[in-house]
């Protein structure tokens, strides 16, 4: 008998063991059926983010992309899981709305594809993937379905997050949720108060209304199938009252839009008898190869001295004429014959802005736009924000080496931001200095009346680049309420209005001269006078939650449920 009695205790305990197995199994399944779910979410919402940022006419998809990401982590506890997703997210979006840097890396630089894909990953995409995992992180602090994390400090931390992409150098402030948004141009008319870290913050509170009307809408239908709660009390506080919102937040914002349209539409800004500045811009469509070609500089000076023969002037006050980024990059473009030249064949009473490459008595050399007078160089600006790895190589790692006749290394400017030019301070950017809003804004609060971009994206070929870096332009343009003419090599160039309605434009690859006579702005916009409020209300929030987060007791006290 005690023989039986121990085998079966035995075939128990066997049993016994073999449920805990199989539990611990089971767990571990629909362990990695929440991970897989949760990552699947995570490339949903980096894919539609990368669509809204890419393709102008789907915009809107920048008001729900956010909500799949929010679904996955509320779903997740671990901070290392967080970090994961973060990292994730952030390799994701910056392949999906910078993969253009691989074109010009295989195309330009004839790199192998085995050093592209170590530089993008390593250099471009893991970068920003480590910023959103930290953040992530810290989102793991909060309840993430409490509608003060949802509507308040989600689209805070989100802000930050870009806002350090700005002043931390190794970034590039790209792909801002603000952009997408201001793919609609009545949307984007908010910038001239809240610059684009608001339109940021609009489009994280608005996903997070979004989700928070998911969650409600699963909650009142479970509760409507127990029938625990009545149909009206669901109606005046579930997924109808927060839908309704998001619906007033976004009709306001059109409303607004409008508004300002008819403000500051160029016809409703003219006033009479003030005198008008006439602005041609020149693209002569080369290719960035053709461009650097030393040898054949002086062919593609006549043909930009012959479009800007071609432009339709309509105007015989003052003229200025804008070339593109590095036009006059050879040896001999700043002699006696090649100036004398250039100003023997614009217009009378004009003057000729050109990107160009300058030395200065120390042979140092500047990514430059210069001011050409009467056969002499009358001014300059030099670029202040320098591209990594382009234009000066971080910790002195030369990756990318020499592009045919274009120098490697080139020398930061410190100069003034503005030019003057026909008695007009003009204020004057180089191609990706564009993005940072910051620098566009010391320059217009220095007393620029017009802004002047000059930049290069024939990089990037015929990729969604040109066009995102288009629509940085016109938001640039509504912030500082001011007239912004764009000269780029091969497109997209344009005249745009403080409204950031473009009022002439040469596509993207196309070879031409369009003419536009616009009005020197005065006075300064919201935005530039009080500068970033929202990103000091996004970091204030950020602090005051993480202070309440340290010290229970206190916000016990207040009664803030943050977690």
């Amino acid at each position: 008998m005690m023989t039986l009695s121990a085998a079966h205790s035995i075939r128990i305990e066997k049993a016994r063991k073999t449920l805990v197995e199989l539990g611990k199994l089971i767990q571990v399944l629909q362990m990695r059926e929440r991970t897989f779910k949760a990552r699947v979410l995570v490339f949903t919402s980096a894919l539609l983010y990368s669509l809204s940022q890419s393709i102008e006419c789907l915009w809107f998809l920048s008001f729900i992309s956010l909500a799949p990401l929010l679904y996955a982590l509320t779903r997740e506890r671990s901070g290392i899981r967080l970090a994961s997703l973060g990292l994730q997210w952030g390799v994701l979006m910056a392949t999906g709305t910078a993969y253009w840097i691989v074109h010009a890396l295989l195309s330009h630089y004839e790199k192998s594809p085995f050093f592209t894909l170590l530089f993008f990953l390593f250099l471009v995409a893991l970068p920003v993937g480590i910023l959103s995992g930290l953040f992530f992180t810290i989102f793991g602090l909060f309840e993430r379905r409490k509608t003060l994390f949802l509507c308040c400090i989600f689209p805070s931390l989100w802000v930050i997050s870009e806002y350090i992409r700005e002043i931390v150098p190794v970034f590039i402030p790209w792909g801002l949720a603000g952009y997408a948004a201001a793919g609609d141009i009545r949307l984007a008319q908010a910038a001239s108060s809240i610059g684009v870290y608001g339109l940021s913050f609009l489009v994280g509170l608005v996903n997070g209304l979004i989700f928070k009307t998911i969650i409600q809408f699963h909650h009142s239908s479970l509760c409507m199938r127990r029938g625990s709660a009545p149909l009206c009390s669901i109606i005046a506080c579930g997924p109808f009252a927060t839908m309704s919102v998001t619906m007033i937040i976004m009709a306001s914002l059109m409303a607004y839009g409008d508004m300002a349209l008819r403000e500051w539409s160029p016809a409703n800004n003219a006033s009479p008898g003030e005198e008008l500045v006439g602005v041609a811009i020149v693209q002569g469509g080369h290719d960035v190869r053709e461009r650097w070609n030393d040898r054949s500089f002086g062919i593609r000076l006549l043909e930009y001295i012959s479009l800007t023969g071609k432009a339709p002037y309509k105007w015989n006050g003052r003229k200025i004429v804008i070339w593109p980024e590095t036009i006059l990059n050879s040896h001999g473009a700043f002699s006696a014959a090649s100036l004398g030249l250039i100003s023997s064949s614009i217009p009378d009473n004009s003057n000729l802005l050109s990107g160009g490459v300058r030395k200065d008595t120390y042979s140092r050399v500047y990514n430059s736009v210069v001011l050409i007078k009467g056969g002499k160089i009358a001014g300059w600006y030099d670029k202040h924000i320098l591209l990594p790895f382009a234009e000066y190589t971080p910790l002195g790692a030369a990756f990318l080496g020499k592009f045919h006749d274009a120098p490697d290394i080139f020398t930061r400017g410190s100069g003034p931001r503005l030019l003057g030019v026909a008695g007009i301070p003009l204020g004057v950017s180089i191609c990706f200095e564009s993005a940072y809003p910051s620098h566009i804004a010391k320059s217009v609060q220095s007393g620029a009346r017009i802004l002047v971009n000059v930049s290069n994206d024939s990089w990037f070929g015929r990729t969604s680049q040109p066009f995102q870096h288009h629509r940085i332009a016109r938001v640039r343009a509504i912030e500082s309420r001011r007239y912004m003419a764009r000269a780029s090599n091969s497109g997209i160039s344009s005249v745009i209005a403080p409204s950031g309605e473009v009022l002439a434009k040469i596509g993207l690859g196309e070879k031409g001269a369009v003419y536009s006579s616009i009005r020197p702005m005065d006075g300064i916009s919201p935005y530039h006078r009080y500068g970033n409020v929202m990103v000091m209300i996004s970091l204030a929030v950020s602090i005051i939650s993480m202070f309440l987060m340290a010290f229970p007791a206190l916000r016990k006290r207040l009664d803030m449920p943050l977690q």
